[in-house]
């Protein structure tokens, strides 16, 4: 998205920035966009008291402009150290693991040997 925030006209530049990146992969879906862009900007800060559907909107958000960009090209997502990882990462990922498709994606991710996956996912 280029520089940082502070160095490029402050949240709004960013958020700008993040918009005009998504609204290809969603033409006619703006208050989608929007949403994702929110969510995504604000995630961090304050993650308590975060509204599970917008939560649970954005997550999907996610997995659809995965695949989107899997149309064009191969995509290779990237998870490391998910013994650290945050809960709405663990939930990202546990529904990607649950999607079926013919999506051309390979999700590769590490973890310490210590931590235990979902359930779910002990079938792929």
């Amino acid at each position: 998205l280029g520089p940082a925030a502070d160095e490029a006209g402050g949240a709004a530049s960013l958020h700008a920035r993040l918009l005009a990146r998504l609204r290809p992969f969603f033409p006619d879906e703006g208050e989608r966009v929007e949403a994702l862009a929110g969510w995504l900007l604000d995630a961090g800060r304050d993650a308590a008291a975060a509204d599970e559907g917008a939560r649970a909107r954005a997550l999907d958000s996610l997995l659809v402009l995965a695949e989107r960009l899997a149309e064009r090209q191969p995509l290779l997502l990237l998870f490391e150290d998910l013994h650290w990882a945050d809960p709405s990462t663990l939930d990202l990922l546990d529904r990607f693991c649950r999607r079926r498709g013919a999506a051309r994606i390979l999700l590769l991710a590490t973890a310490r040997p210590e931590f235990a996956p979902p359930p779910g996912w002990a079938q792929l």
